[in-house]
């Protein structure tokens, strides 16, 4: 499996705390299947505080050499929050995307305003990139109105939900909003999101066994492997809309 939503990069943000810390969170995500993780601290986030460029960088070559032995491969980018100064600076590319490709993970403030989330998602696509939304059932304004869902999809956005929210972490109104996200295939990613090793660990297996389950074999599939493996190298995914 591919993870490409992962805090696992030591003391750059709210994720893990230390070195140790990052390779136990590794050595879970291993053991319970994931062959790739991509590497995604915040940036632009005004609760996680500045994002360093070139310490990111020292501090992801830092992981990958302690980790070699783990076999689960890192990979690079980012998960901007959508600020009005990240709208401003967009075109200084001072942030990493997906693995260097096209794909850009992007976040919002739970709360924030429809309009200006719409605007922003327009600033993002006229700069070339493609917004993969992060967790999208977290969302108040998504949830309000069901329509703003399709909006999104329309404007040529992908969701990823998080393997948290499936298992309860996150509240009843986040999972019964994936729930329903899934029901209509409108999701094209799940990803840990890993913080730690305990509350929102980079166990992705434990999602994967409950969506072949509950909906089927073929979109798990799609979720944890193919449409993954097509971003981290930069191809189209198809989508059912």
């Amino acid at each position: 499996m591919v993870d490409i939503h992962s805090h696992v990069l030591p003391k750059i943000d709210d994720g893990s705390s230390s070195f140790y810390e990052s390779l136990d969170m590794l050595r879970i995500a291993g053991a319970k299947g994931t062959k790739k993780m991509i590497c995604t601290p915040h940036f632009y986030n005004p609760r996680t505080g500045f994002f360093d460029k070139k310490r990111t960088v020292e501090v992801f070559e830092g992981l990958k050499s302690r980790s070699y032995n783990l076999g689960i491969e890192l990979l690079l980018g980012c998960e901007v929050f959508c600020s009005d100064l990240f709208l401003r600076e967009i075109n200084k590319k001072n942030f990493f995307t997906l693995n260097g490709t096209d794909y850009l993970l992007v976040e919002f403030d739970f709360k924030d305003d429809i309009d200006r989330v719409l605007f922003a998602i327009d600033i993002i696509t006229e700069a070339g990139y493609i917004p993969v939304v992060a967790h999208p059932e977290r969302y108040s304004f998504l949830r309000r109105d069901e329509y703003y869902v399709e909006k999104f999809l329309s404007k040529g956005v992908l969701f990823q939900l998080n393997t948290s929210s499936l298992a309860g972490f996150h509240g009843e109104r986040a999972f019964n909003f994936a729930d329903w996200m899934l029901r209509q295939k409108f999701a094209s990613f799940v990803a840990s999101d890993t913080h730690d090793t305990v509350y929102r660990s980079p166990d992705l297996r434990s999602a994967y066994m409950w969506i072949y389950g509950n909906y089927s074999k073929d979109y798990a599939e799609e979720l944890f492997f193919d449409n993954p493996e097509a971003l981290v190298s930069g191809q189209k995914i198809i989508t059912r809309w």
